[in-house]
């Protein structure tokens, strides 16, 4: 089909002379040498700054990628760690530790549970003051350990148990002793480094590393002090806790297993206790040798600090980053190869780069050709993209093209234009552009935020509903909410949703509020002074008065998109919401009109005026609360208004 556009009349030119032609063709050079030589500039600008904006990304994915990894292998260590200090602190503060026969049965079972329970645990036993101990040994074979003080020396009674894994059997029998060993022992509990040094800190320790009883493997004990005094005043116990090297070696293979780099954990003087290219058990404590990655990262830590560093290393860069391990007296070190990260997102960028060039070069053969014909047209439809874009809809000027994409585009755009305006009157358009302003995908999400909540309800709607034809209430519902959200909008509120005949409005998201619990205050103070006059209008036009009760609260919540993969919806949720609802329903028993939280009242500073009522229950919290009447803001040059504002009755309901 022909554009009506080339079907135009157009007047036809006389022959023009040579000079004219001479002058015409020139002047077109010039336009096409001035379009080529900016097209040409910015192409040259556009492969510099995309050159450097790749390297940079390069080096920028790399880091992150690698920042990701650590942090997820820094959150497994530090919850291997909290999984061992975790048994030790309960079978610390567990109640019924003794020497008695009764109470050292009742911790043995304890501690079969918590080391049953504690994968990561080698031993886990309690010492008493008196040089006693009751534990549990996982390896090299179960076993119960218990040591008693038989005049001046001591004597160990070793019960073997079954595999604490045979989950086939019933605790009974898992318990179950298949023999007993009895001899004397030298072991004695207050030369050990975890019970002295956790009995003279009272707090908990970790050892330095050393041959774990019986098994031999190296490893490491934490302790904690019992928090109780025996009768004489001292401390009654200690609980401990062995770690074997090999476990962290598991931990610390995880990162490399997961991707391309290595991981270690050093003590503070640089020994090595596990680390992910070495496999085997440590046997012996050294510091990595010269000329070792590890010990290269560590100095390279040392120097550039703990945000990351970029390690050359045998001909390879190596992206090192380090920290410390929370709890603990060591440190995490992880490093990887930044082409093992890159090398994907190098071929794509190279593949980009090569199409961009390729692009460029059609760009500067085309645009002599379609600058005068499809630039000014094209501008024009891109703004009425980005207004689109935006959901400024308001006239949106149109283009008279010739070139039939242009006009199909000009009419495509106009339809979407359309459609828009039609589906803004369903979706909170405001919060849509609010999103896109920020630069937030449109998909699942959520966040922890401060936000104020409104809750409204118009009181005996259901009445309403029921005595007034549809035809005269809907037409009046939606004078009455136009009203409202005009004056919650221009005061900073989002609405939230429409609840029937009541809405949920939100202040500081999707964007920060300052000062929300204030404005939120003030437009509910004017959307009851507006619907009082829209009130006064609907009783002279014989309609219902419709008298809206409101609820204030503050607090955090969580904000974001939810819904299904076809419908989203922005909203908050969470404990802050729920009061909110639940003080606005309190206005009908307490026969106010705006109810306020503790949280609103002290965020007000004293600007509005306040009466409290209380302290009264909301349905479904636990406690009594005390909620606040809004009155009126306070005027230092008007008291005796103020006054008259504070005095109003507030059983009209």
């Amino acid at each position: 089909m022909v554009s009506a556009g080339l079907l135009r009349s157009r007047p036809v030119d006389p022959i023009p002379s040579d000079d004219r032609l001479r002058k015409r063709h020139r002047f077109r050079v010039e336009v096409g040498t001035l379009i080529v030589g900016v097209v040409a500039a910015q192409a040259l600008l556009l492969v510099v700054l995309g050159f450097w904006g790749a390297q940079r990304l390069l080096h920028d994915a790399g880091r992150a990628g690698h920042q990701s990894e650590h942090t997820r292998l820094q959150t497994e260590v530090k919850a291997f760690m909290e999984e061992a200090t975790t048994a030790v602190r309960t079978l610390a503060v567990s109640p019924g530790q003794g020497s008695s026969a009764r109470a050292e049965q009742r911790s043995a079972e304890l501690i079969w549970a918590l080391l049953a329970e504690s994968p990561v645990l080698d031993n886990l036993y309690f010492a008493h003051h008196d040089g006693s101990l009751v534990g549990m040994q996982r390896h090299p074979a179960p076993l119960l350990r218990r040591i008693h003080r038989e005049g001046a020396g001591l004597r160990e009674v070793l019960e073997h148990k079954p595999q604490l894994e045979r989950h086939d059997l019933r605790p009974a029998q898992r318990f179950a002793t298949s023999h007993v060993e009895t001899h004397p022992t030298r072991f004695d509990v207050h030369e050990m480094p975890w019970f002295t040094e956790a009995t003279s800190s009272m707090q908990t320790h970790w050892t330095a590393v050393h041959a774990l009883p019986l098994s031999g493997d190296l490893g490491i004990t934490f302790s904690a002090p019992d928090a109780l005094e025996d009768a004489q005043g001292r401390l009654d116990g200690v609980a401990a806790g062995d770690i074997s090297l090999r476990h962290l070696e598991a931990v610390v293979e995880t990162f490399s297993h997961a991707g391309a780099g290595e991981s270690a954990i050093v003590t503070a003087d640089r020994l090595v206790l596990a680390r992910s290219d070495d496999h085997g058990a440590i046997r012996t404590l050294a510091r990595p040798p010269a000329g070792d990655i590890l010990e290269a990262a560590l100095a390279a830590d040392a120097a550039q600090g703990r945000e990351g560093a970029l390690l050359p290393f045998r001909g390879q860069d190596f992206l090192v980053r380090a920290s410390d391990i929370p709890g603990t007296p060591w440190k995490l070190v992880s490093w990887v190869p930044e082409d093992a990260l890159t090398s994907g997102l190098r071929r794509s960028l190279a593949q980009a780069g090569a199409l961009l060039l390729l692009c460029l070069a059609v760009a500067l053969l085309l645009s002599l050709w379609l600058s005068r014909r499809v630039t000014g047209p094209i501008e024009v439809l891109a703004g009425v993209a980005r207004r689109i874009g935006r959901l400024d809809l308001a006239g949106l000027p149109g283009v008279d093209s010739p070139v039939e994409e242009i006009h199909r585009l000009d009419e495509a755009l106009g339809d979407s234009a359309r459609s828009l305006r039609a589906l803004r009157k369903f979706v909170p358009a405001d919060v849509v552009g609010e999103l896109v302003r920020q630069g937030r995908t449109l998909e699942p999400s959520g966040e922890h935020v401060d936000l104020t909540v409104m809750f409204t309800d118009v009181q005996g709607f259901t009445g309403i509903a029921a005595e007034v034809p549809p035809q005269r209430l809907v037409p009046q519902l939606t004078e009455y909410f136009s009203a409202a959200a005009e004056v919650l909008v221009r005061h900073g509120g989002t609405i939230d949703k429409y609840i029937g005949d009541g809405m949920m409005v939100l202040w500081g998201v999707p964007r920060p509020e300052p000062d929300a619990a204030y404005r939120a205050t003030l437009a509910a103070l004017e959307l009851q002074e507006v619907l009082e006059a829209r009130n006064a209008e609907w009783a002279a036009q014989g309609l219902p008065q419709l008298h809206t009760r409101i609820g204030l609260h503050c607090g955090p919540a969580v904000a974001g998109v939810l819904g299904s993969a076809e419908r989203l919806s922005f909203t908050a949720y969470g404990d802050t919401v729920n009061v909110a609802s639940r003080i606005e329903a309190m206005n009908k028993e307490l026969g106010t009109r705006i109810l306020a939280s503790d949280a609103v009242a002290a965020a007000l500073h004293g600007r509005i005026a306040l009466r409290p009522h209380g302290p009264v229950e909301l349905r479904g919290r636990p406690g009594t609360w005390t909620l606040h009447e809004v009155v009126g803001p306070i005027d230092p040059q008007a008291d005796a208004g103020r006054d008259r504002r504070q005095d109003r009755p507030t059983a009209a309901y």
